[in-house]
């Protein structure tokens, strides 16, 4: 049976897992105050994804969809959705005093304005995250999206919450749906 994500949202309030703000919850988003500090994101919120650059999670795509986006492995997928944490996201860590200390060009006094917090990078669900630390440091975390074969749609399957929690933006069976595309039509879907 299919559930929207606001069902899903309102069962995870109803067993205690997110609060009644999380459940329309829109992040601030801090991109160009980011920016500003000497933050780029022209290859994506991690880098390394401009121009003919793979996706930050092409490999788990591999292991469920095979190399050619032609299989469906349900064990894997299971094992990556059922298991996603905060710790799944792909990310990038900046420590404020080591950078400091080796010139990095961040100006982390300017992060520390911001505030501790998690916050939006981009459009919520689609660049990424950042979470800002009381001492300033950084962690920026790309989303997992799914992707059309055209490079057209861009489906968030995992967020982060203010309070740094993990929250669905698809169940499993939606995720599962598009990437069982795959077998009849090759490349159909691609988690990136």
């Amino acid at each position: 049976m299919k559930q929207n994500i606001n069902e899903i949202k309102r069962m995870q309030q109803l067993a205690g897992l997110i609060n009644e703000s999380q459940l329309n919850e829109e992040l601030k988003n801090i991109e160009s105050e980011l920016e500003n500090a000497g933050f780029a994101f022209d290859d994506g919120i991690l880098g390394g994804v401009g121009s003919g650059g793979a996706g930050y999670y092409d490999y788990i795509s591999d292991k469920i969809s095979g190399f050619n986006l032609d299989k469906f492995n349900q064990d894997e997928f299971n094992k990556w959705y059922d298991g996603f944490s905060k710790d799944s996201f792909n990310s990038n860590a900046y420590e404020s005093q080591f950078s400091e200390e080796n010139e990095d060009d961040i100006d982390y006094n300017a992060i520390r304005q911001i505030g501790k917090g998690v916050y939006a990078v981009n459009e919520p669900g689609y660049g990424g995250y950042a979470e800002i630390s009381e001492n300033g440091d950084v962690t920026l975390y790309a989303t997992p999206v799914l992707s059309d074969k055209d490079g057209m749609e861009f489906l968030p399957i995992f967020s982060l919450g203010s309070d740094g929690n993990v929250i669905p933006e698809m169940s499993k069976e939606e995720v599962e749906d598009k990437l069982k595309q795959n077998i009849e039509d090759p490349g159909a879907w691609a988690i990136i």
